[in-house]
């Protein structure tokens, strides 16, 4: 029986590669960080690292429409090698809960798509949008996403501890509803919390490891 991770971030792949998808997000290190101080399981998952850069740039155009057709299908249909490998670690690491992290743009269809295949995967699994920059009904609505916590408000990483915490029923139980900066849907019906903007104490910040 393989141990349950408390909480996956997932660094959400985008469809072609980059130099720049290898690069380590400071805001999921940060979170991760502060999950573990507080008894978490959690692990940094990032869905583009694929054990090397794989390019999709072609010189021959008609080539290269031609490769970029059938990875994009791959991509939407979830048979694409990413998704192949993040089956492969949520299977691995069995997380309870998923937080996805859509960090541009171009990662907002690919976020949808990791809670999807999360929900496909694991058994009871909670799926998070984390650190979303407006659309939240977009992010919010599709079946397969649980929650969804709105972000460059300041205090996002303790916004996420206590929301796993209720998730996980760990010390106090913070009523949805009184949790800042939060989507969920209720019997249907979309639910957004009061704002929070700012963070009153910096030195809550943990030094990460």
């Amino acid at each position: 029986m393989v141990k349950k991770l408390d909480v996956l971030f997932v660094r959400a792949p985008q469809l072609i590669d980059e130099p720049a998808s290898y690069s380590i997000l400071p805001e999921g290190i940060k979170l991760v960080t502060i999950l573990e101080e507080n008894g978490l399981s959690s692990m940094y998952y990032s869905a583009d690292f694929m054990g090397k850069y794989r390019s999709t740039i072609i010189d021959n155009i008609e080539k290269r429409e031609e490769i970029l057709k059938k990875e994009t299908k791959s991509f939407l249909n979830l048979s694409h090698p990413k998704w192949r490998k993040m089956k492969y670690i949520l299977k691995k690491y069995n997380p309870a809960i998923v937080v996805i992290y859509p960090h541009k743009s171009y990662n907002y269809t690919s976020s949808l798509l990791a809670a999807k295949l999360a929900k496909k995967v694991l058994n009871n699994v909670t799926t998070i949008i984390w650190n979303v920059l407006g659309i939240y009904d977009y992010f919010i609505s599709p079946p397969y996403v649980d929650f969804v916590i709105k972000g460059n408000y300041g205090d996002t990483e303790y916004i996420t501890l206590k929301l796993v915490k209720h998730i996980k029923g760990m010390k106090k139980t913070y009523e949805l509803k009184k949790i800042p900066n939060l989507s969920f849907k209720n019997k249907g019906k979309i639910i957004h919390t009061n704002v929070r903007t700012l963070l009153e104490d910096l030195n809550k910040y943990p030094i990460p490891n």
